[in-house]
């Protein structure tokens, strides 16, 4: 009778993952945030509110940032795609605090998306209050260049450019 060599085959392949062919846990790249969620006080509305999150990469394995989903329309991010083993990055975020948001707390957040098999998805976070319109004044439309001989826009009476700012928020700078 012949011997059965599946459990000699076995017995190799599990004695080589023992002498060093298993990946080491700590192979992999680890994502750490230092703070994953940013206090901006208040702000006045009307006004961004920008913060750069630091991200580090813990892991003996480059990180990978696949891409950072924010949480609504008013949210921007931008951020370092590839961080090395041992260096850190950043995350840049900018929410535009709207002025129908006066006097309310807001708290925003972008999802960061990586090859981190742990932690593939963190969430970071903007939080804050949205005071009374700062003391800047209003954008002023302007109006397209008009040819020497013909009169410029009225801002009070032109249609087009009521679209843009109604008539009650439009000064006359003469």
């Amino acid at each position: 009778m012949k011997p059965n060599p599946v459990p000699v085959i076995l017995g190799l392949s599990f004695a080589l993952l023992l002498t060093g062919f298993a990946r080491p846990a700590d192979a992999d790249p680890k994502l750490i945030v230092v703070s994953p969620k940013y206090e901006a006080g208040q702000n006045p509305a009307g006004t961004a509110v920008k913060h750069d999150f630091i991200v580090k990469n813990e892991g003996r394995d480059p990180l990978i940032i696949e891409r950072v989903v924010p949480g609504c329309g008013c949210t921007l991010a931008s951020f370092d795609s590839f961080i090395a083993p041992g260096r850190t990055g950043k995350i840049s975020v900018n929410v535009d605090l709207y002025r129908e948001w006066a006097g309310q707390e807001f708290l925003k957040t972008v999802t960061v998306i990586s090859n981190d098999p742990e932690n593939s998805r963190v969430r970071l976070a903007i939080h804050g209050t949205v005071g009374q319109p700062g003391n800047r004044p209003a954008p002023r439309p302007v109006a397209s260049a008009a040819p020497r001989d013909e009169p410029a826009a009225d801002p009070a009476t032109d249609t087009a450019l009521n679209d843009i700012v109604p008539p009650s928020e439009v000064t006359d700078a003469r």
